[in-house]
């Protein structure tokens, strides 16, 4: 490796810190938005299918798993 170069894994690092700070602004309104269209019932099962930092699949939980 080249001195200077970034590792896969320092490239993926800043990327995660850039989707992070969308999050409040786009990401998690977004997916409650998503999770409130989709409106899943109690007991539902929602697929996450690991997109991100669950901003749908964690509202969609929070509905499925109500009492």
């Amino acid at each position: 490796m080249t001195t200077g170069q970034n590792t896969v894994g320092d490239v993926f690092s800043a990327g995660a810190e850039e989707f992070h700070r969308w999050s409040g602004a786009l990401w998690d309104p977004v997916g409650e938005a998503t999770a409130e269209v989709a409106a899943p019932a109690v007991g539902e099962s929602v697929l996450d299918a690991c997109c991100g930092a669950g901003a749908s699949a964690l509202p969609a939980a929070s509905v499925t798993w109500s009492s």
